[in-house]
């Protein structure tokens, strides 16, 4: 049996109005994916930030070793600030850690430039670094991410100002992913980085312990450029 023209159009728009539908549906969907794609992406940066190296977290806290223990990302021309703890005499520590990569013959390696600041708890207020302070002698994921230009220009006023201590241990270069530690006296600064799923941003695991009574970085009337 034929079906009349009116039957036809009656059809053809019932379908068109059920495609339109299902294309509808079909966006709302991919919406809701990317969303969730978002979140379990930041999920994953969450728990990479928080799963810190098993040495660093089981190792005992001791009343006179100092430390700051952290994992997490850093942008080309980013600097690691972390620290904040108080020493015995009375000054406010605060590590600094500086990435960046180099080509070597075809290899990317990263270099590390480590640098340790002691500094009056006024001179710390007068710079904003109080937002670091702490009463933990031992810190977790405690850490601030600085521009190069934030760094270099807190370097400098720091140069000005006596009563500064500062700790420059040696920079090292390392395969990315490889464990790297530097020891001076009771100081010891130990860091595994790698480069990011971006290609320019690194993944560093740090770990920085000294004698809450210092041998190194005592004020020494300021350190200049």
């Amino acid at each position: 049996m034929l079906n009349s023209k009116s039957d036809l159009n009656s059809v053809g728009d019932e379908t068109e109005l059920k495609l339109g539908g299902i294309a509808e549906e079909n966006e709302r969907l991919t919406k809701q994916l990317e969303v969730m794609k978002e979140a379990l992406s930041k999920a994953r940066e969450e728990l990479a930030l928080f799963n810190l190296n098993d040495e660093g977290m089981s190792q005992p806290f001791e009343d006179d070793i100092l430390s700051s223990t952290l994992k997490t990302t850093v942008g080309k021309g980013e600097v690691l600030v972390t620290g904040g703890y108080q020493t015995a005499d009375g000054y406010y520590q605060f590590p600094m850690l500086e990435p960046e990569a180099l080509q070597d013959n075809g290899r990317t390696l990263i270099r590390m430039k480590p640098t340790h600041f002691s500094i009056k708890p006024e001179v710390m207020k007068e710079l904003g670094l109080d937002s670091l302070s702490t009463n933990a002698g031992n810190t977790l994921q405690h850490g601030e991410i600085w521009t190069s230009e934030e760094f270099r220009s807190v370097v400098k006023r720091l140069g000005r100002i006596d009563g500064v201590g500062i700790l420059s241990a040696p920079s090292f270069t390392v395969i990315p992913g490889t464990e790297a530690e530097v020891t001076m006296d009771d100081y010891k600064l130990r860091a595994t980085p790698s480069i990011s799923s971006d290609g320019v941003s690194f993944d560093i695991e740090l770990r920085v312990e000294q004698s809450r009574v210092p041998t190194k970085a005592q004020p020494d009337g300021g350190h200049n450029d």
